[in-house]
């Protein structure tokens, strides 16, 4: 690609088709990204072989450090989030891991908002102690809190919005406010809305994070992560996955790349059905406790619509009943999917009580506002009206 090419601004649906700069360089002109599945890659000379290990000239010399198909793909996906750069690595933990222990180290302090995925809060819970981090969790919707946890040792503010499951909104000019005036870093995960709906890079947040596995791949069929940054923080990252290890592989990324050219059109798709399904859910006697985004009688509604570009197709409800109740009917489910993750084209029901959160007190489920009747929806692409007849054929099944 040409500096010109470089400095043109084209859509996200374009990025996801033709950005990169791998896949058609090669002589036979492929219109795909061919999948390098090579562990090594040959150096013409000496010289270059010791350029290319210490940096100093582009090119691939071994697998962990970075293969052609990945790095196409890496590209795309800085792109769509205008960053200068990206890192792909193996699952979003393996993003969130790189990340922190790239930017943090021992005697370092970490602010992080209270609501987090579970993963996530479990590694700033649980591992950060023990390499001499010091991790405090915070309201960020109340960017005040926020203010008062910083220390002369804070160096990041870690963030989702929406937040999973919960689906709070955090005001990202507010967080970044605060982390400017005292010189610290922001990260965000923006896994629930992906590139489409959100760039926290254009609203001065530092550092992107994203499942790869959700939105961005879209078919349920890849574990990934992406780290999205400037380009010095980039840098410091792929040093720390060189000794990790938690790389892509090339037939994954390839996958991924294949996911990104349908992206801006299935957001759309997930988004459309997603107002259908929280319309018909809203007016359901046996539902209680929607939230959906794009309800504009939700609370954090215009502070959603004054960062985001849509709402997403994730929601969650409740129903009126017990947990019997609500197993009753996530059993009935025929079209919608029993399972975790989200953001695939087919529409996935979790039931937190049962599954992600049930190892939980059910003191500690109520604090995190994990209910026994709770469900997370995210959904797809089918035809709305045969989702709404499913639910409603399993909400028929309840007495």
């Amino acid at each position: 690609m040409t500096k010109n090419e470089k400095e043109k601004k084209y859509g996200p649906q374009t990025i996801g088709i033709h950005m990169g700069s791998e896949g058609k360089n090669s002589q036979y002109g492929p219109v795909n990204t061919p999948i390098y599945a090579s562990s090594t890659f040959a150096y013409p000379t000496v010289k270059e072989g010791g350029l290319r290990f210490s940096g100093e000239t582009a090119g691939f010399v071994y697998g962990r450090m970075g293969n052609p198909t990945v790095r196409d793909i890496e590209l795309r996906l800085a792109k769509l989030d205008e960053g200068d750069d990206a890192l792909l690595l193996a699952s979003g933990m393996a993003a969130v891991s790189t990340m922190i222990y790239t930017i943090l180290k021992k005697g370092d302090h970490l602010i992080a908002d209270i609501s987090l995925y579970g993963g996530t809060h479990a590694l700033f819970t649980n591992i950060l102690s023990e390499y001499g981090i010091e991790v405090d969790f915070v309201d960020a919707t109340e960017p005040k809190l926020i203010s008062k946890l910083i220390k002369s040792n804070t160096k990041l503010i870690y963030f989702e919005t929406p937040t999973n499951p919960t689906l709070r909104i955090i005001s990202i000019k507010e967080v970044v406010g605060i982390a400017n005036k005292h010189n610290i870093l922001t990260a965000i995960d923006s896994t629930f809305m992906s590139p489409i709906l959100m760039q926290p890079i254009t609203m001065g947040v530092d550092i992107v994070i994203h499942s790869v596995t959700k939105y961005l791949n879209g078919h349920s069929d890849v574990l990934a992560g992406v780290i999205i940054s400037n380009q010095s923080i980039i840098d410091q990252c792929k040093v720390t996955s060189i000794h990790h290890g938690g790389i892509l592989g090339p037939f994954e990324a390839y996958l991924i790349g294949r996911g990104l050219k349908t992206l801006r059109i299935r957001i759309e798709e997930h988004e459309k059905n997603g107002k259908l399904i929280a319309e018909y859910l809203s007016k359901h006697p046996k539902v209680n406790n929607l939230q959906y985004l794009g309800d504009s009688n939700h609370p954090q509604h215009e502070l959603a619509k004054s960062q985001q570009k849509g709402f997403g197709s994730m929601m969650t409800f409740e129903l009126h009943g017990n947990f019997e109740d609500a197993t009753k009917f996530i059993n009935s489910l025929e079209i919608a999917t029993r399972a975790v993750s989200l953001g695939g084209v087919e529409t996935l029901i979790s039931h937190p009580a049962s599954t992600t959160h049930s190892k939980l007190s059910e003191n500690d489920r109520k604090k995190a506002g994990i209910t026994d009747t709770l469900f997370r929806l995210s959904v797809g692409i089918e035809e709305a009206d045969d989702l709404i007849n499913d639910f409603d054929n399993a909400f028929k099944k309840l007495t």
